[in-house]
């Protein structure tokens, strides 16, 4: 498999025992990954993050050390040899290497979620939260990423060529509405935001006979813990096959979540909210990576050609 010899370099100066094979490499535009055996037979994850700014990669870094200080089942650091948690390429890009963990992921177009895995998913993100609320410091939750980063990011591009799109401005007038409920919401509520994971979707969990891991931390910041709750109640129960909300993997996730989490939440509007604002904020997302030209072959003519938005409407009839 081809690696840059940087990269190569780089993965030597982490407590890894030689020989280290590569076994296969993935690309994409936020990451570059290397699943790497050492010395002993163990498999790792390296990860070259792309898109990252210094203070969210150290806040990652922070984030991973505290949740694994206290037993939770998400992927352990391996620092280098003089004990830093990540180093850094010539272009300031960070550089991870994870313990890789063996189990089975399921997609967020998986209609076929069982209730107990939805059980699990809710408990495992309550662990997260209650970690995060008591450990505030020891993360330093002063990074630039926070919940509102990718609306802010969408309003900061040239919108024009979104312009002509059936149902674009009501959109454009949703985002702001929610964004200054969503801010005033959080300003009040200080005590119930933390590290948050905000991308809590099924695809992003590991099951094992164990119990369950919580990977892709990257996109990690400080925010409401019930932005995570929304968002993962907006992809667990698979709002475009589902009639109702209030159903067997809704229920059994929000159980799970109130088992563990520093605060319970019920199925109510204020819910509803933030599955809305969740939603509204991953199209932010899809339609930043639009203008980007990551969807050459779709032709946007309607605003509900984007998944997250028909989420979003879904949703918001419970509000």
């Amino acid at each position: 498999m081809k690696i840059r010899p940087e990269i190569r370099n780089i993965i030597g100066k982490f407590s890894l025992k030689e020989p280290i094979s590569v076994d296969s490499v993935l690309v994409n535009i936020d990451n570059d990954l290397y699943f790497i055996t050492d010395g002993s037979g163990k498999k790792f994850v390296v990860r070259e993050a792309k898109r990252v700014r210094e203070k969210d990669y150290q806040f990652e870094a922070n984030l991973l050390h505290v949740l694994g200080a206290n037993n939770f089942g998400a992927p352990q650091l391996v620092p280098l040899k003089n004990g830093a948690l990540f180093a850094k390429t010539k272009e300031n890009w960070p550089v991870f290497v994870f313990e890789f963990i063996e189990g089975k992921q399921y997609k967020v177009s998986d209609i076929k979620l069982r209730p107990e895995l939805a059980y699990l998913g809710g408990k495992t993100l309550g662990e997260m939260h209650a970690i995060a609320s008591v450990h505030k410091k020891e993360i330093d939750e002063n990074k630039k990423r926070n919940a509102f980063t990718e609306i802010d990011a969408f309003f900061k591009r040239d919108l024009a060529k979104l312009s002509s799109i059936n149902g674009f401005a009501k959109f454009c007038d949703e985002l702001k509405e929610f964004k200054t409920k969503a801010k005033e919401w959080t300003q009040f509520n200080p005590d119930l935001c933390g590290a948050i994971h905000n991308d809590y979707g099924p695809q992003n969990v590991i099951f094992d006979n164990n119990g369950c891991y919580v990977i892709d931390f990257d996109w990690a910041c400080c925010g409401p813990f019930l932005k995570d709750v929304g968002q993962g109640i907006a992809l667990w129960v698979q709002p475009n096959n589902e009639t109702e909300w209030d159903n067997e993997i809704s229920r059994n996730f929000i159980k799970g979540y109130n088992e563990t989490a520093p605060k319970t939440v019920v199925l109510n509007s204020s819910l509803a909210f933030w599955a809305c604002f969740a939603c509204l904020s991953d199209a932010c997302t899809f339609f930043i990576s639009f203008l980007d030209g990551q969807y050459p072959n779709i032709n946007l003519t309607n605003i509900g050609q984007c998944h997250r938005y028909k989420r979003y409407l879904y949703f918001e009839k419970y509000l």
